[in-house]
């Protein structure tokens, strides 16, 4: 499902650590902030989304898109929904993609891509 390359070696590499306890810490700290959180039947069928703001793009999941922009707006300002596409597994989609974007990531989902990008591999994922 996932690439076997760890993304986030590069961060860890410019950590100085004493002994391995802080080496588990430091690692599980890592883990924590790449680990994406679901809030209700996320591996279900539903839609995968692309949402623009600001030149940077997010990948999200949601049962009602539409919704998911409104509840986007309040939180986070103006945003865009550029495309949305039903899925079988809304999770699974949302991580593999992340994980083929993980590179360009810049604050949690956010993505430094075009739209097009992440619309040209959902799509080719479907």
């Amino acid at each position: 499902m996932f690439s076997s390359k760890i993304y986030f070696t590069s961060e860890a590499q410019g950590e100085q650590l004493s002994n391995g306890f802080e080496a588990i810490k430091t690692l599980k700290s890592f883990v924590r902030r790449y680990t994406i959180k679901a809030v209700g039947p996320a591996n279900q069928p539903g839609y995968i989304c692309v949402i623009r703001k600001e030149g940077l793009v997010r990948i999200g999941f949601s049962r009602r898109p539409k919704n998911k922009l409104i509840e986007g707006n309040k939180q986070d300002g103006a945003q865009e929904m550029i495309w949305y596409g039903f899925t079988e597994n809304m999770l699974a989609a949302k991580q593999k993609a992340l994980a083929y974007f993980a590179e360009h990531r810049t604050d949690g989902d956010w993505l430094k891509i075009s739209p097009l990008m992440a619309m040209t591999y959902l799509k080719r994922q479907n």
